[in-house]
């Protein structure tokens, strides 16, 4: 049986802001973004796909997306971003 991990990724939007998600498959999702299939960032191509990470379980995944996304300001994002460990 193949392994199955989840990843936390951060898309940049052609706004400045930062779209912070979770996913199985990060080309998969991140193909789907850049062909207008998901809502959330239809209208803000281009994307740039900033930050991804693996985690072994979905609860990991969603976790760190969720501690990702109480940052407070895009600052707090890149700090966290340009170090190399949560």
């Amino acid at each position: 049986m193949a392994e199955i991990h989840w990843f936390v990724y951060i898309l940049e939007l052609n706004n400045g802001w930062y779209y912070i998600w979770s996913t199985r498959n990060v080309e998969t999702r991140f193909d789907k973004h850049k062909r207008w299939w998901v809502r959330s960032t239809k209208g803000y191509r281009p994307l740039k796909l900033l930050y991804f990470k693996r985690y072994e379980t979905y609860k990991e995944a969603r976790e760190f997306e969720i501690k990702l996304k109480k940052y407070k300001s895009k600052e707090e994002v890149k700090k966290f971003m340009t170090s190399s460990n949560d």
